[in-house]
């Protein structure tokens, strides 16, 4: 920590950047939890499955099996709704034919559908 306080007191350049893009991100991320706010549950929970396909992708090409999965109560805080609600919501979702439940995880049936009915619903707003 030492170091870096040195680093940022000698480089105001260094100092202006990190600012940017600390506020750049709080920015970003302000926007993405508003977006996810104003939505339906369903598409809250679509918007958050993207979002583990983007950040952990899948185990392999051919199972489209999420490589890492939330467990249904972190969704639920994620989406800021009930234990309950992710679990219809997941079965509607799978109904749709956009999902496969396998257990406690999850197999992207449809990934470029999905993404489609996400974007389709927010629009609606």
């Amino acid at each position: 920590i030492d170091i870096y306080i040195k680093l940022i007191k000698g480089n105001p350049d260094l100092s202006i950047y990190l600012l940017e893009f600390y506020a750049e991100d709080l920015r970003k991320t302000e926007e993405r939890m508003i977006h996810i706010i104003h939505n339906e549950v369903i598409v809250r929970i679509g918007i958050i499955l993207c979002m583990l396909i983007d950040a952990y992708g899948y185990e392999s090409d051919k199972s489209k099996k999420l490589a890492f999965m939330l467990s249904r109560s972190d969704i639920a805080n994620f989406a800021g709704t009930a234990y309950e609600s992710v679990i219809r919501n997941i079965a509607k979702l799978e109904e749709m034919g956009l999902v496969k439940v396998v257990g406690k995880s999850l197999i992207i049936s449809k990934e470029r559908e999905l993404r489609k009915f996400i974007n389709r619903k927010d629009q609606e707003i």
